[in-house]
């Protein structure tokens, strides 16, 4: 999906495709989009921040399209390095094979919450080999 607000849709978690590549988690995801959503509905601001103006004839169609403009900036802001760092962990989990998972499971078996904080942090290697290649595995690569 290019595109978190379409039809007059707000689309948050699995539905608009965020789901962790390497594991499959989504429920942080859901959560998190749910509440940009309910942001972007409940302030009706655009996509500079700025409060709406009453639009002219109360068009709802108009307002709405605003609002779904915060949405994708608010998502794009928040999801999408984690989405890509993801993508690049589950292509070199694939690569590495059984060897792979030893080595994450050895990695994060003393102290899990670090492991993983490591492993989901966006660096320029991470970017760098999403942008030549990786990326065009997922359909995050257009976003």
């Amino acid at each position: 999906m290019d595109n978190y607000f379409k039809d007059e849709k707000y689309w948050v978690g699995e539905a608009a495709g965020m789901q962790d590549k390497l594991w499959g988690f989504g429920m942080r995801y859901a959560i998190t989009s749910g509440y940009l959503a309910a942001k972007s509905i409940i302030e009706s601001r655009d996509v500079k921040g700025n409060k709406i103006k009453e639009i002219e004839g109360n068009n709802i169609g108009e307002i709405e399209k605003v609002k779904g403009y915060l949405y994708d900036k608010l998502i794009k802001e928040r999801f999408v390095n984690q989405l890509k760092t993801s993508a690049v962990n589950r292509f070199f989990y694939e690569k590495l094979g059984n060897g792979g998972y030893r080595f994450f499971v050895d990695k994060a078996k003393n102290n899990p919450f670090k492991f993983l904080n490591k492993a989901y942090n966006s660096n320029f290697l991470r970017k760098v080999l999403f942008h030549f290649g990786v990326g065009r595995s997922f359909s995050i690569g257009k976003r």
